[in-house]
This record gives C-alpha cells, structure tokens and sequence, in this order.
C-alpha cells in the first residue's frame, strides 16, 4: 500500500489559532458590500496538474542551463520519508566533462535527508486542500550542479514564454486559478489569472494574479467583490444517515442551546460508529483509545449543553440515525473522516473559542472554554486518523480523499443558516455571518500555511 501523501493539516498552526480565539475579544474583520458581474477573461490557460510526476515539464529552461532533475517526499506523516524521482526538465549533465559524476552528485543531493527543498500544493484549484509533499530540484550547468530552491529553478525558467507556462508559475506559487472557464488576460508585459472564491454563506470574490514574462514573478494583482450574503454556519462531526431536526437554531437562545445539545449527543453516535470501523481495520490501539476518549467528551458535553439549553426554556430532541448501509472500507472511512473531522470538527472547535470569548453569560463562556479545548483535539485525532488512514489507500484514493475534503469545506461555506439573533450574538457568543466568514477564512488561511 502507498502511505500518506498528505495530513489535513499542521496541528502545531491548528493550536496556536485555537489558542488565539479562546484569548481574542476583539470584534471580527468586517466584510465590504457588493454586486458585480463577473470580469470576462479573452482566454483560457490549461490548468496544471501539479500531482503529476511530470509537473515541472512544462517549465522551459534559460539559456546556458542544461537540465533540472526533481525529487519529492512526503512530510508530516510521521512514517519514514522516501524520496521518489520526478521527471527532469532539460538534459541534466549534458554538457558536463565527467557526466557519470555529475550524475551521482545530483543523485546524491536528491536523496540526502538533509536537503531542503519546497512543499507543493498538489491540488492549488482547490483553496484549502494543502499538499504535504516536499519537490527537490537540482539545476545542472555544465560542471556546475547545485541543490535549487523554488525561487532559483523558476529563475532558472525565465523568461516565461507561453500562457500555459505563466499557469505553472501561479501553480508553483501556490495560487489558485479558474479551471472550468476562460481564466487569463495577456497583458503587454506577461498576463493576469483570474480566480473565483465564494466565503461562507455565498460570499464571492474575484482574485487576480499576475505573472511577468521576462522575470517570471508572480504579484497580487488585486481583488474584486461579487456578491455578500450574511448567514451563520454551523459544526460539529455527524454520524452517517443523522436525520436533520429542521430547527432554526440561530432563531433563539433556546433553539440554539438545544441544537448545540442535539449535535453534541449525536457526536456520541459518531464516535461510538468510528470506533466499530476502525476496530475492523485493524487500527492501532493508540488511535483507539483517544476515539473512546473523545467519546467521553462528548458525552460531557451534551450533558452541558443540554443544561444550559434548559435554564434557557430548551429541550433537546435525541438524535436519530436514518437506516443505511454502513461501509468500513478504509477508502469509505477516511472520505467521512476528512468531512467531518478534518473540517466540520475543525472549524466547529474554532466557533466553539469564539463563543468562549465572547459570550456574555459566564456559564457559556466557562462551558465552550471547555468544549473548544476537548474539540480541538477531536480535531487534531482526525488529522492523525487520516494520516494513518491513508497507509492504507492507493494513490488514486487518496486523490478522493483530497477531493473530499474540498467539497467538505465547500460545502461549510454555503450551508449557512439566517444571521443570528441579537439574544444569540451576545448572550451565546455566536458569530455573526461576517464574524463567521472570518473565522473560516483564518482556518483557510492556517491550512494554506500548512503548505
């Protein structure tokens, strides 16, 4: 089996913007208001697909450079880490006196453990689906062959000669373009890509990213506002076939509390569900045991909840589980775990601070104080879940998995519920859309800087 190309994301990024919600009072970034239509781009660039071995082949090499060969290896596994060739871009050491030399010196910077080189975002059309794999490239000139940084092989590129080749350089950058329409503008110096990103609850933006031929630089070239829309989203990880309760939980302090105290119960089923499947895979007992540790907690925590939804008139209803089939393949099991954990579990410990923070009532503030700590590390099992997990699945599984996870938190984005209540902003400390937005985007942001 292949083992894990990639973890959800940096647990230590993870915990320092937990830790920094759970300490903020502050108010969240304001979002500007907006109406347009879309900027129409003349032309279309093809996408790169940069989880290709041949991802820098369509790189094209300055003069008096002979070649580049390439290497990748995984990082944040946790397992040993082996370098695997990538296909060279040119004739590395062709022109070398001693090719046979030049050769063995390029072999033996790619596979030394100390190198370094750069992390690769192997999905970048997908804004929060980060790459944990690290490219080496050594640049070969005549005698000359040393290990290259990101910087000096796309140099090494310049200048750059087709729209095609200015996607790559966006691509290398980690910048995301359009893939499915026209997404490029030549301009008289190089050319400028286009990108669409929607925020939650509808939100879009234009993002623009230019790419000058002659150095092969890539700059921030503005952005532009769509659309607005304000809604609250909502958290937490769900057992399969959970049966939705219809209530609007943003409505009221009581809907609120009790659909905290429903979802939290029914987390208890999610674990309990988790548990049985990783036993038939076969998992190691140390994962076990934090399942059945988070279990525990969520079990505290619908009692909490369920408490405080009471002092405020509520009254949770029992989750209900609709009849389905329950998979326990390895390729089924990690597709919910990025879902619901790596994601929803992720963003939901996220909302959970804020509330600690800003709830008005002390008994709130004390209790998500405490649940955003205990989901933090939920959050934090999952990403341990998937990296183990994805030892166990092919490459082309793995590929589903990151997809998963895009259509996760694609889906977080626009299943959003009304704006909240003003009982419910200040007493609860619920966010506001926008302040919903933010936090969205600053987990966007964390796992983007876990590339």
């Amino acid at each position: 089996m292949q083992r894990a190309k990639r973890s959800c994301m940096s647990q230590k990024d993870f915990r320092r913007l937990l830790r920094a919600l759970l300490l903020s009072a502050g108010s969240c970034a304001s979002v500007g208001c907006g109406g347009a239509s879309p900027t129409e781009m003349p032309e279309r660039a093809t996408c790169p697909d940069l989880s290709k071995a041949t991802r820098y082949t369509g790189l094209t090499l300055s003069p008096g450079v002979d070649g580049i060969a390439f290497a990748t290896r995984s990082v944040g596994s946790g397992f040993p880490s082996k370098t695997l060739r990538l296909a060279s871009l040119g004739a590395p050491c062709a022109t070398a006196k001693d090719p046979a030399a030049c050769n063995a010196k390029v072999s033996a910077l790619l596979e030394d453990p100390a190198s370094a080189g750069w992390i690769v975002n192997t999905n970048p059309a997908c804004g929060m689906c980060v790459g944990s794999l690290t490219d080496l490239g050594v640049i070969t000139a005549g005698d000359d062959v040393h290990l290259a940084t990101l910087d000096q092989v796309l140099a090494a590129a310049a200048p750059v000669e087709s729209r095609d080749e200015a996607a790559l350089f966006v691509a290398l950058r980690s910048h995301a373009i359009d893939c499915a329409t026209n997404n490029v503008r030549a301009e008289a110096d190089g050319w400028t890509f286009k990108h669409t990103s929607s925020s939650c609850s509808g939100e879009s933006w234009e993002i623009f990213t230019k790419v000058t031929a002659a150095t092969g630089a890539v700059t921030a070239a503005g952005r532009r506002q769509l659309s607005d829309a304000d809604n609250g989203c909502v958290e937490g990880r769900r057992p399969a076939h959970l049966a939705p309760t219809g209530v609007p939980w943003l409505s009221s302090l009581s809907a609120c509390f009790s659909e905290i105290a429903h979802m939290e119960a029914a987390a208890v089923l999610a674990f309990d569900e988790l548990e049985a499947s990783l036993v038939a895979l076969g998992a190691p007992e140390e994962l076990l045991a934090r399942v059945r540790n988070a279990r525990a907690d969520e079990v505290a925590h619908a009692e909490l909840t369920a408490r405080i939804a009471a002092r405020f008139g509520g009254t949770p209803s029992t989750p209900r589980v609709g009849p389905g089939p329950r998979e326990v393949t390895a390729l089924q099991l990690a597709l919910e775990n990025a879902a619901e954990g790596c994601v929803r579990e992720a963003y939901g410990a996220l909302v959970a601070a804020h509330q600690a923070s800003h709830a008005r009532d002390p008994e709130v503030r004390e209790a998500f104080a405490r649940i955003a700590v205990d989901e933090g590390e939920h959050a934090e099992l999952s990403f341990a879940l998937d990296t183990w997990l994805r030892t166990l699945l092919t490459p082309s599984e793995q590929q589903e998995v990151d997809a998963a996870i895009g259509d996760a938190w694609r889906a977080l984005e626009v299943a959003c519920a009304e704006e909240p209540a003003a009982e419910v902003r200040a007493v609860a400390g619920v966010p506001t859309a926008r302040g919903a937005r933010a936090i969205l985007a600053q987990l966007g942001a964390v796992m983007g800087a876990a590339a």
